[in-house]
């Protein structure tokens, strides 16, 4: 090997030694066996892909693949062990990716564009807020917006599927960074195609450029089919939730009180959530390094701006990094907050952005690709030139590059080693495990209900507030809240059974038959963990119908002696005027909850009941079934009048083709054919899944065999095409 080939190596390489070195120095003691448990992130030992492949988890269908590899890789290696090698390879590849995407041609000025990508207060606090699928987006967004760049320069049906796939990858692990990125993307090819196209060359390439798109929109929309399709299609979902208050709660908020959001945001802070130890606690003048990063970035700005190669992309990057700033601060600036409540009020899919500092990462690769470029210019000016001294500007270039690497650690101190011991490995505690061993040994199919009830709790054995994470450990399903308790916010989602528990512990007082109210929903056990306030759950060991059947250090398991089932079928129906007359009604002898439907008054012509049916000579009897899927059961025979299978209730359950109705308000209630006969109860919407999935892998292979034969065709010798073209044969 040459010394050229050498130092082409050694160039090569420290790029990948660079950013394989970082996230040992961000993670450290973290990477110790143990799960990194904090806010939503949330691994257990087993991951339940059903949820994802069938929808039963709404509104997150597109983190199917990404769970699925991470179910495969977790059968080879422990669950901890592949979530240890996520977090590297997502601090690694951010880093690699923006110094891919970085202009400058100094090696060491692509390498800050790498670290500052990776060490900022944006990705601390969202590592912190445990958004492990935000940050795998943001780690691949320079890639996409490179493709795009490459697209823009010069446009062919090749690079307009890579900048397409590459962005579909972004959405597999968020949506949000997706929407950004895309963004980010059109202003980047329009800002081209604005400064390419001319009179002249108009009719030429106007229209191959709108093929190109073309191929670009349809090979987005073909390969996210799988999710966009049910999230577009699904009336009554999370984002239909989203209202005033999360503007409210989720915006961007200023570094201290009566401070500037943009500040906070240019600064790279802003998120809404406190809790955390940012740098201005740990750094002296940490504002002075915040500066410079801006100054940079603007003289980047300037400097490049009328560069005839780089021109194009530095003012692109300009008014992406200005739109950031811009939206970032949603409606906590009185300038900027009408504007972005128009917005959010009148364009659907800027709901999800209720958190708008998520908008800060694409300030961050602004910072990085115009800062590499402003640095560099630096540097230049300070080398050694024929006729001027040498040692002092060659010392000052030196001190430049060596300053401004360091820059981003030192922004960054709160992050290293563990995020200043913030974080620590945990393992789930010996007591869950006996208890859910102990729910394995029961018979039957059953569902737990978890306490205390809150959506995000702190847990002594983590050392930190995270989502409560019982559904994902425990091998039964678990029942257990989605509340964020935020301001006002308690709890937004769509499943009924969130409120009706809710109602029910609001009202504690006087419930004395708990087991009872929880028995249409197949809840045989409830489990208490011994966290956060719940001395306030002293009330269940004195329920008629609770008994406590385990207790250690940490949890209380209780069984409900109340009969449950998951399908079963009665005679009667009665009329509901909701669930405090439920409350008055349990415990009297003529009344039980399993021993008819309980009906919304007003909604019994959904089902074609003309009045209510009080008969009772059939009363609660367990249905026999066969679960095919979790969307699809073969039940019977069914002897009573009415099927109530204690499912959360959602109007796309159909049983032999027909809607059914609430049952408490939370259950399903279907009329059966009253024959003996066996029923099919499915949901509906699971149809529409199948057919993304069918798009979806239909356009994975169309994209794979047009990249094969595009890839052969540019192989082929020029004579070679020339021969083919005459003899008819080419593509």
């Amino acid at each position: 090997m040459g010394r050229s080939q050498g130092a082409t190596f050694v160039a090569r390489a420290i790029p990948f030694i660079l950013y394989a070195t970082v996230p040992l120095l961000v993670l450290g003691p973290l990477l110790l066996p143990g799960f990194i448990l904090t806010l939503d992130m949330v691994f257990s030992p087993e991951i339940k892909l059903a949820e994802w492949f069938y929808g039963t988890r709404a509104d997150i269908w597109g983190e199917l693949p990404a769970w699925a590899l991470i179910s495969l890789l977790g059968r080879l290696v422990p669950l901890w062990l592949v979530q240890k090698l996520l977090l590297v390879g997502i601090l690694f590849l951010a880093g690699y990716s923006a110094h891919r995407l970085s202009p400058a041609r100094s090696l060491w000025a692509k390498c800050f564009s790498g670290i500052l990508y990776v060490l900022n207060p944006f990705v601390y606090v969202r590592f912190m807020a445990g958004q492990w699928q935000f940050l795998a987006g943001y780690a691949l967004a320079p890639l996409a917006i490179k493709a795009a760049l490459s697209f823009a320069q010069r446009p062919g049906v090749k690079k307009a599927v890579a900048a397409a796939l590459l962005l579909s990858l972004v959405g597999v692990f968020s949506p949000h960074m997706m929407v950004m990125t895309l963004a980010a993307q059109v202003v980047i090819v329009l800002w081209h195609a604005a400064r390419a196209f001319n009179r002249e060359r108009a009719r030429r390439t106007m229209f191959p450029h709108l093929a190109y798109g073309l191929v670009f929109a349809a090979t987005v929309a073909a390969v996210s089919f799988y999710w966009l399709l049910p999230a577009f299609t699904h009336k009554s979902g999370f984002l239909h939730q989203i209202g005033r208050a999360d503007l409210e709660v989720f915006s961007a908020r200023p570094l201290t009180a009566g401070g500037s959001v943009f500040w906070a945001i240019a600064s790279m802070h802003g998120f809404w959530r406190g809790g955390v130890t940012y740098i201005s606690q740990v750094l002296p003048f940490w504002y002075l390094i915040a500066l410079v990063f801006v100054f940079l970035a603007v003289h980047g700005f300037l400097s490049k701006f009328g560069d005839e190669k780089l021109g194009s992309g530095v003012k692109a990057a300009g008014l992406i990094g200005l739109g950031a700033l811009l939206l970032g601060s949603g409606a906590s600036s009185p300038f900027f907050a009408p504007a972005y409540e128009f917005m959010f009020n009148n364009l659907f899919f800027l709901r999800a952005f209720r958190d708008s500092q998520k908008l800060v990462a694409l300030l961050v690769l602004a910072y990085c690709y115009l800062g590499a470029l402003g640095a560099e210019e630096i540097w230049l000016q300070l080398r050694p030139k024929a006729g001027r001294p040498r040692l002092g500007l060659k010392t000052g270039s030196v001190a430049l590059v060596v300053a401004v690497l360091a820059l981003p650690f030192a922004y960054s101190l709160n992050m290293l080693w563990g995020f200043k011991g913030q974080l620590r490995p945990a393992q789930y505690p010996i007591e869950w495990l006996e208890a859910n061993d102990f729910l394995n040994r029961q018979p039957g199919d059953f569902t737990v209900l978890f306490l205390p009830w809150h959506g995000f709790m702190s847990f002594s054995w983590t050392g930190r507030t995270l989502a409560t994470p019982a559904k994902w450990f425990f091998d039964r399903p678990v029942l257990q809240s989605e509340s964020l308790e935020v301001g006002p916010i308690d709890n937004e989602s769509t499943d009924p059974a969130q409120h009706y528990v809710s109602f029910l512990l609001r009202n504690r007082d006087r419930v004395t038959s708990l087991g009872e109210l929880l028995a249409p929903m197949n809840i045989k056990y409830v489990i208490l963990a011994k966290e956060a306030d719940y001395k306030e759950y002293d009330f269940l060991r004195g329920q008629n119908d609770l008994k406590v059947v385990l207790e250690n250090g940490r949890l209380v398991l209780l069984e409900n002696l109340h009969p449950v089932a998951p399908f079963y079928s009665v005679d009667a129906s009665r009329l509901s005027s909701g669930w405090p007359q439920l409350l008055d009604a349990v415990g009297r002898p003529d009344v039980d909850l399993l021993d008819a439907v309980f009906i919304l008054d007003g909604q019994t012509s959904q089902m074609g009941i003309p009045k209510p049916d009080v008969r009772t000579t059939d009363g609660f009897q367990p249905v026999e079934y066969q679960r095919l899927s979790p969307v699809r059961y073969d039940v019977g025979p069914v002897t009573g009048k009415y099927l109530v299978a204690a499912l959360p209730y959602d109007p796309a359950w159909r049983l032999n083709g027909a809607p059914g109705v609430a049952n408490l308000e939370v259950t399903n209630a279907f009329v059966t054919s009253g024959n003996g006969q066996r029923d099919l109860l499915y949901h509906s919407r699971y149809a529409i899944l199948l057919f993304g999935y069918f798009l979806s892998g239909t356009a994975g292979v169309g994209v794979g065999v047009l990249w094969y034969l595009s890839g052969r065709r540019q192989k082929t010798p020029p004579l070679g095409r020339l021969r083919d073209k005459q003899e008819g044969v080419g593509l």
